[in-house]
């Protein structure tokens, strides 16, 4: 049987990505259309190593 594989986004890094092109907007500087931040691969082996890729489901 295979392992079950999780491929998760970085929100942290996404949000990195998109202040960044804001601010070259605003300076006048060339824009990338689009962006594409890194999937993070998760697995149960490793899901302890990869918890902050997790939604926090406490307000």
């Amino acid at each position: 049987m295979s392992e079950l594989l999780l491929d998760a986004q970085d929100p942290a890094a996404i949000g990195q990505l998109g202040v960044q092109q804001a601010i070259a907007a605003l300076e006048g500087k060339p824009v990338t259309r689009n962006l594409t931040a890194s999937p993070h691969s998760i697995t149960k082996a490793n899901m302890d190593a990869n918890a902050q890729y997790f939604s926090n489901q406490s307000c």
